[in-house]
């Protein structure tokens, strides 16, 4: 669960999927903050560890039904290189 701000609200936003398509991509945070080489590490599901860059904030573009679209940022979002499954 992270929290997601727009131009009219705050909001809580639970998200399950594209956690890879993310996290894993430095290009898509708008915000930036690096972590010290190996000293915060992340555990995935499935119990393998690996260690995060960085956080910030990342800015979303989704289409909606009607063909408009909406402009999510998620905050506190951990960039984490490469593949790692972080859902169960």
């Amino acid at each position: 669960m992270v929290a997601s701000s727009n131009a009219t609200s705050w909001e809580w936003l639970l998200h399950f999927g594209c956690m890879t398509h993310i996290a894993g991509r430095q290009s898509m945070f708008i915000t930036y903050t690096e972590y010290p080489p190996k000293m915060e590490k992340v555990k995935g599901y499935d119990g393998v560890t690996s260690f995060a860059s960085g956080y910030g904030g990342v800015r979303l573009i989704c289409p909606l039904p009607d063909g408009k679209t909406k402009t999510i940022i998620l905050q506190d979002v951990v960039h984490m290189p490469g593949s790692f499954n972080f859902n169960s």
